[in-house]
């Protein structure tokens, strides 16, 4: 049980941090095309 338990825990964890990777990423994404114009104006 307490195996399943840490895989469970694990699986979780990875999605959390899947979750805010991706939402980094476009983040910093937009962030770039904020700076682009920015920059042309």
């Amino acid at each position: 049980m307490e195996l399943l338990t840490d895989f469970s825990i694990n699986i979780i964890v990875f999605k959390i941090v899947d979750n805010y990777t991706s939402n980094t990423i476009e983040i910093s994404e937009k962030e770039k095309k904020a700076r682009a114009l920015d920059s042309k104006t």
